[in-house]
């Protein structure tokens, strides 16, 4: 059976309609399938079963533990991962999945300086722009790191390169 996307989204939606209530089995065949219990047919029933076990195996439902009629659970709650997927932008699952990257000021200072040593400019201006760097507030060390990254980036061969020796990778 293939994966029905969008029945999919409304047994979440149904479900985050109650949140953090259960969700009755014939509330979710009216909003899911228009139809009530006695219409049901057993396709219906294959299908619902189908989707609830894949969305419980991905932990964005939970179902009650007795199986009703063609085992279909006699209710279901959404979990926060599945609140999460129904958000657009992933919700706290993905927040707390963010990787924060935090450089020390002195050390993105000491980047910059070294990259100047190596431009190959006259000492006199290499003197005057390390003395600048060295005394430069923190929001203009931010700008020229993120100028140099743009910079890097335009040129992608040059930054592959750098990229594949930085993880030991020759080519």
């Amino acid at each position: 059976m293939a994966i029905d996307y969008e029945m999919i989204s409304r047994i979440l939606g149904a479900a985050d309609q109650v949140y953090p209530q259960f969700l009755h089995i014939k509330d979710v065949v009216e909003a899911v399938l228009n139809k009530d219990d006695a219409d049901l047919t057993n396709d219906d029933l294959d299908k619902l079963v189908y989707h609830f076990n894949y969305l419980k195996d991905n932990k964005f439902i939970t179902m009650g533990s007795e199986m009703g009629t063609g085992g279909v659970p006699p209710f279901i709650t959404i979990t926060n991962l599945g609140i999460d997927f129904l958000t657009d932008d992933g919700g706290l699952s993905a927040k707390l999945k963010t990787i924060t990257i935090k450089f020390d000021l002195d050390n993105l200072r000491e980047i910059v300086a070294e990259g100047i040593l190596k431009s190959g400019l006259p000492e006199e201006k290499e003197g005057i722009i390390r003395k600048a760097i060295k005394s430069a507030p923190e929001t203009a060390i931010k700008e020229i790191t993120t100028k140099l990254i743009g910079s890097a980036l335009e040129n992608p061969a040059a930054a592959a390169k750098i990229v594949a020796a930085s993880l030991g990778i020759t080519f």
